[in-house]
């Protein structure tokens, strides 16, 4: 999804909280998704991993509200993620942001890409956003 850095503009960089036990259960509460591997240690350990880890979609959410604090809402109009490492509890997470030019879809949206990084600089997930020019 990247097109480099030299070709990439940063607009936007947020980091979050570390990930905690609390953030995942009240995660789970929030969309539903009880999956034991993010929650239960046990069952976590059972299952061959060191400890629970954070659902997927809950760094994707991280990436949305970064990106919301660039964007409104009503501005954003495609939204694609691709999940590229797991997330473990405690990790610190950030969100660069990048402008990558004009839609190669038409000349009223802008290519914006982005990528959700731990504290060590792994590559969590990546994505990319068509937004409206206003």
């Amino acid at each position: 999804m990247s097109l480099g850095i030299k070709d990439r503009l940063r607009i936007s960089q947020q980091s979050f909280d570390p990930i905690t036990r609390h953030t995942l259960a009240l995660y789970a509460g929030g969309s539903g998704d009880y999956n034991p591997i993010h929650v239960d240690r046990d069952f976590a350990i059972a299952a061959g991993m060191s400890d629970v880890f954070a659902h997927g979609m809950l760094v994707a959410a991280y990436a949305m509200r970064a990106l919301m604090t660039c964007f409104s809402q009503s501005e954003i109009c495609n939204f694609e993620v691709k999940f590229l490492a797991r997330t473990n509890i405690h990790d610190v997470l950030r969100c660069d942001i990048y402008q990558c030019g004009l839609s190669a879809v038409d000349n009223q949206t802008k290519k914006i890409e982005f990528e959700v990084k731990d504290q060590a600089d792994e590559l969590k997930l990546a994505g990319e956003a068509l937004v409206i020019i206003k």
